[in-house]
């Protein structure tokens, strides 16, 4: 049998993904990786160790995830922004990276 999720359960699980990102990115401001526990990302994220582990093994799939994410971001960006006729791309780029860092620290 199938389990269906629901958009209210699949929301739930957006938002959760989301606190846990954003409490991470927020202990990076003030500690280097290497110093931040998962222990850390759960109390200041309100969660459990076990709902951290439902969706990460570990702060470094966390930040391999949050990486990864950020280079689709910016390839979807450029490949939005550019033709390949258009070769002063460069400036562009920055500019694009420059946007999506400040947005992943908001």
């Amino acid at each position: 049998m199938k389990k269906v999720v629901g958009v209210k359960n699949n929301q739930r699980v957006m938002q959760t993904k989301l606190t846990i990102r954003h409490t991470f990115l927020k202990l990076l401001k003030k500690r280097k990786f290497e110093e931040v526990t998962v222990t850390d990302i759960c109390k200041d994220a309100k969660i459990t160790r076990g709902t951290f582990y439902r969706y990460y093994q570990s702060t470094f799939a966390l930040m391999d995830q949050l990486r990864n994410n950020l280079a689709k971001e910016i390839i979807a960006l450029i490949k939005k922004r550019f033709d390949d006729a258009d070769w002063n791309i460069l400036p562009v780029i920055f500019e694009v990276l420059k946007k999506v860092i400040q947005r992943l620290l908001e």
